[in-house]
């Protein structure tokens, strides 16, 4: 039976811009509310935008998945779809009483992010493209993101101040994000987030040259200046000349978790170092590395067992 609440019987753009969404604008950030504003504008309200809320069925999801199947969309943006849609029919059902949910009727499509292998730079690769990479900033900040695992966000809010070259240790305390245009800081999402990590000496040397280089006096200033597409251009520059795989800034960081991992590292100062809110979310993230690790392991147990066999037998 259809529900008589007014706000139920609005239309699904009429309940997001009403209630929806100034909702959102506090409790969110700016950039993510962007982010839902244009998945909604582009993925839902053309399917959605006339239909009253409370008509959606699970039947209506299902066809509004099938053509988001069709339009070749891959499963993790699919999935993040599907999700996005979840959480406005959670809304209405925890706040405005809606009978149920039907994207949860209806089931989730797509594969979770975590499921899906990144692609990583192993040592090698990384040490040739750094070696192909011209400009000091570039290539310090590709070496950075390396060896620190720190998120993008993270490397444009670093200040001098937060770099100790006497023990190695760097500071992540903010998050650097641009917004039409206009520079915003936050703090790491979660406490977790604000942690410092020791970085190798090698690295250290690197960073004191380039403050050296920049001639940067005050603690306070920003140790790299954030470029649209800078870095992308010079990482994209260096895999032509070095004909290594071509991989997104981000995998930067997924590169040196799957670095500490295969060094065996235990997962605990893995997680810390990366700024995980929790171990599961670590091991979620890295399952097929930590399936190739133990293959490792249990090919470095075979060895070990046959040696000692060979010396009782001796």
């Amino acid at each position: 039976m259809k529900s008589q609440n007014g706000v139920l019987m609005m239309s699904v753009t009429e309940f997001c811009e009403k209630y929806y969404f100034p909702d959102c604008s506090y409790r969110l950030r700016n950039n993510t509310l962007l982010s839902y504003q244009y998945t909604y504008k582009n993925h839902v309200m053309p399917y959605f935008a006339d239909m009253r809320l409370c008509d959606v069925a699970p039947i209506d999801i299902r066809k509004w998945q099938n053509q988001l199947i069709a339009d070749g969309y891959k499963d993790t943006y699919l999935k993040k779809l599907h999700a996005f849609l979840s959480r406005i029919f959670d809304y209405a059902l925890r706040y405005f009483k809606l009978a149920q949910n039907p994207c949860v009727l209806a089931g989730s499509i797509g594969r979770h992010c975590s499921n899906s292998k990144s692609e990583i730079w192993t040592l090698e690769e990384f040490s040739r493209i750094v070696d192909a990479i011209p400009e000091i900033e570039f290539k310090t900040q590709v070496s950075l993101l390396f060896w620190s695992g720190i998120r993008r966000g993270e490397l444009y809010g670093l200040q001098w101040q937060d770099f100790d070259n006497k023990t190695g240790e760097l500071r992540i305390a903010r998050n650097y994000q641009r917004i039409k245009g206009e520079m915003v800081i936050h703090l790491p999402k979660t406490e977790a987030g604000i942690r410092t990590i020791t970085l190798p000496r090698a690295m250290c040397e690197m960073l004191v040259n380039y403050r050296n280089l920049c001639r940067a006096s005050c603690n306070k200033d920003f140790i790299f200046v954030w470029t649209k597409r800078k870095l992308e251009q010079a990482i994209e520059n260096a895999c032509k000349i070095t004909d290594v795989k071509r991989i997104r800034v981000h995998d930067l960081r997924h590169s040196h978790a799957s670095l500490l991992i295969n060094m065996n590292q235990d997962i605990a100062s893995i997680s810390k170092r990366l700024g995980h809110s929790s171990i599961s979310m670590t091991l979620d993230t890295y399952t097929h590395v930590y399936e190739s690790a133990d293959t490792k392991i249990a090919n470095a147990l075979d060895r070990l067992s046959q040696d000692s066999a060979c010396s009782r037998s001796a």
